[in-house]
Parts: C-alpha cells; sequence; structure tokens
C-alpha cells in the first residue's frame, strides 16, 4: 500500500498485514471470506482490495476493509474468471486479471480487462494473429504510459501491449526461467520474479 504496509496471501482465507520493515502487525480475517483457494492480490485506488480465487474455475473478490480497526466490511464477487493469478490496476481503475493455463473445460490463457463497474471490457489473448499466443501468462503490470506487460510462464518472455491492447513487441525474450510474476519500478525498469533462477531480475525497456 501506499504507506508500505504489505499484503499477503497464501492460500487461505486470512490475509496477513506486514509493516515495511517484515512485521506481521494483523491478519484480516471474517466469516465474510469464504474462499479456500485465494491467489493473488492487489490494492485498488479506494483502499480496498481484490483477490483472485481458483474456486470452481476461478473468481475475483473485491473486499472492504475499515483500516483503522483493520476488520473486513464486505465482499464483492466478480465471477467468470478460469485460474485468475496476478491482478494490476491501471489509471483508469481498470483492473487486469492474467489467467494461466488450464485445461479440459476451462480456458484461461489471456488477459482479462474488467472495468471500474466490474464488468469484462476487454480479452487480450491468447492469440494475436500469427505473431503471438500466450501460452501461460503469469503476471501483468501497467507503465506510466499505459502500456500493459505481461509475463509469459510458459514463453520465458516479457510481451508489451499498447494501451489500445494491440501487440507492441517481446520486450524479454532471455536470462528467464519461469517469470512468476512481474511489476513496474520507477526510473522505466520493470522487475521480473525469476522462479526457477530463484532471484528477481530488474530490465529496462524502451
Amino acid at each position: 500500500m501506499k504507506n508500505g504496509v504489505l499484503l499477503v496471501t497464501s492460500g487461505t482465507k486470512i490475509i496477513q498485514i506486514f509493516s515495511k520493515d517484515g512485521d506481521l502487525i494483523h491478519e484480516l480475517k471474517s466469516p465474510k471470506i469464504t474462499w479456500p483457494y485465494s491467489y493473488g492480490i492487489t490494492v485498488l485506488k479506494s483502499n480496498k482490495i481484490a483477490v483472485s480465487d481458483w474456486t470452481n474455475g476461478g473468481k475475483i473478490n473485491i473486499i472492504g476493509v475499515d483500516w483503522r480497526m483493520n476488520a473486513i466490511l464486505k465482499t464483492q464477487t466478480i465471477e467468470g474468471f478460469y485460474r485468475p493469478v496476478r491482478m494490476a490496476i491501471n489509471e483508469n481503475e481498470d483492473m487486469l486479471v492474467a489467467e494461466g493455463q488450464l485445461f479440459g473445460r476451462f480456458q484461461g490463457c489471456c488477459i482479462k480487462i474488467v472495468d471500474r463497474e466490474r464488468s469484462l471490457r476487454k480479452t487480450i489473448g491468447p492469440h494475436h494473429g500469427k505473431k503471438f499466443c500466450f501460452e501461460n501468462p503469469s503476471g501483468v503490470t501497467v507503465d506510466g504510459h499505459g502500456n500493459i506487460l505481461v509475463s509469459d510462464q510458459g514463453q520465458n518472455c516479457v510481451v508489451m501491449f499498447n494501451p489500445d491492447s494491440t501487440l507492441c513487441d517481446v520486450v524479454v525474450n532471455e536470462g528467464l526461467q519461469g517469470p512468476n510474476d512481474i511489476t513496474m519500478l520507477e526510473h522505466g525498469l520493470i522487475a521480473v520474479a525469476d522462479c526457477y533462477n530463484h532471484c528477481v531480475k530488474l530490465f529496462r525497456y524502451k
């Protein structure tokens, strides 16, 4: 969060709150939290929390919190996702959700853009003509110009899309083994969690 507090979800019904120094401050839990398979987490501009959930294929839970009392006020569920993993928020407060690879009756492997009214506005992928096809999108972030950057764990790359969701280019195509998440830093840097190299790598892109 903006004050440096860290929010962590680890597959349970509890959201842990840590200080910026790493000390456990509180655990958010409530009978209103019913999902057993939480995965990704992000903070909306309204200071609500969005948590991805793999129950019955997948959904996104929006949580209202009283931060003075560290209490959950209410939850809202957005259905229609398939294995949602990481999320990001753009300047318009659209929520971008990376869906990983699924088999059988579930079809993921794309980025879904949900507007502030919580309606699906656009889907990116899995195919982009003959130029690119997602294999397992694992993370998503947005830069200061509105460009969308996606890490693809299946292809060990980072690909960038223009603000209108048209394909721009593959901006990282070497040095990664299982990129699991991605985020923007200052000064035009992207940080990528490189799973099988057991590190975080920083990249500069144009």
